[in-house]
């Protein structure tokens, strides 16, 4: 197992991942992929559509005015529970035309959502670097 290129300026090993998330934001929700999960933040694979609709300020994001996102996901296809996360988002990166990356820090997780989390990495495999993420 590889470490990701960069993980010296990261606080925590980012893991590769292909999960299927919910997220909202004031009401509104979207759908994406979570590409890779640590235990202090996270990445999402959305359409731009989806992430204009929800974060129109992303790509100048506002330190006094954080944008805090609701996470849904399950670590696991079948798995009966639903870990739901908020984020303080930090970017937006086009992977293409159509296709954003972003990735927030975690904020107030719980030991049990810690539990869970830890259970997954030592199955998964380190993340790659996409677009210096």
């Amino acid at each position: 197992m590889q470490k990701s290129v960069d993980s010296g300026r990261r606080r925590e090993q980012r893991y590769a991942a292909k999960l299927d998330a919910q997220f909202a934001i004031n009401g509104k929700a979207g759908f994406g992929v979570i590409t890779n999960l640590s235990a202090s933040g996270l990445q999402i694979e959305c359409e731009r559509e989806t992430l204009f609709d929800l974060m129109p300020n992303i790509q100048r994001p506002d330190p006094r005015n954080p944008t805090h996102l609701e996470v849904s996901f399950q670590l696991s296809r079948g798995d009966a529970e639903e870990l739901t996360l908020t984020c303080d988002m930090k970017y937006a990166r086009r992977l293409s035309r159509e296709r954003f990356l972003i990735g927030g820090e975690h904020l107030n997780l719980t030991q049990a959502v810690l539990s869970n989390l830890s259970k997954f990495f030592t199955s998964a495999n380190p993340a790659e670097d996409r677009e210096n993420d």
